[in-house]
């Protein structure tokens, strides 16, 4: 089985790897916000966003190329927040980027799928179970578009059976985002 932090690290790098998405260049306020400029065809805009912390036992993990991002040792599990904006931004249904984040996956298998209201816009998730280079893994994705910009909010662990331990925390970062656009 996987143990503590590598299977942690590999599993939050074949997600990066295998969703595809990519970071705009973000930073971080010291209030907590992130703020990206993006350039979104002739103009520019300010993209800010902020999402709930996990809280403990869960950790900041800062060496990862997500624009956030949060592990859980014991329970071999990563969360992670990740923008998509401006000229790499994909104007595609909801269904569509949440099936994006199950690429590199082997024999997903949709558990749950619900939409949801998140930052004031609509939002899908998708809780299912898979297998990672033969073994089995859950994760739990929320896409959401707002302005020039794609939010993936991602939950997965190496445990399966120890997937509901997790779920109170990825909801807490789910219900602080919050996303602000300036044109």
């Amino acid at each position: 089985m996987f143990k503590g932090t590598a299977s942690t690290g590999l599993l939050l790098a074949a997600l990066l790897l295998s969703g595809g998405c990519a970071t705009t260049g973000s930073r971080q306020t010291s209030d907590g916000w992130t703020v990206n400029t993006v350039q979104a065809g002739a103009s520019k805009m300010k993209v800010t966003w902020i999402t709930g912390t996990p809280g403990a036992p869960w950790e900041r993990d800062s060496a990862r190329t997500a624009d956030m991002a949060w592990r859980n040792p014991r329970l071999a599990a990563t969360i992670y927040v990740d923008t998509t904006c401006g000229n790499k931004y994909d104007d595609v249904p909801l269904t569509v980027l949440v099936n994006h984040l199950t690429f590199g996956f082997e024999n997903p298998v949709t558990e749950e799928q619900v939409e949801l209201d998140l930052a004031e816009r609509g939002a899908l998730r998708r809780v299912f179970s898979a297998r990672l280079d033969g073994r089995p893994v859950k994760l739990a994705s929320t896409v959401v578009k707002k302005g020039p910009c794609i939010f993936d909010l991602v939950y997965a662990t190496a445990k399966p059976d120890r997937f509901a331990e997790g779920w109170g925390a990825y909801e807490a970062v789910l219900e602080g985002l919050a996303i602000r656009v300036d044109r």
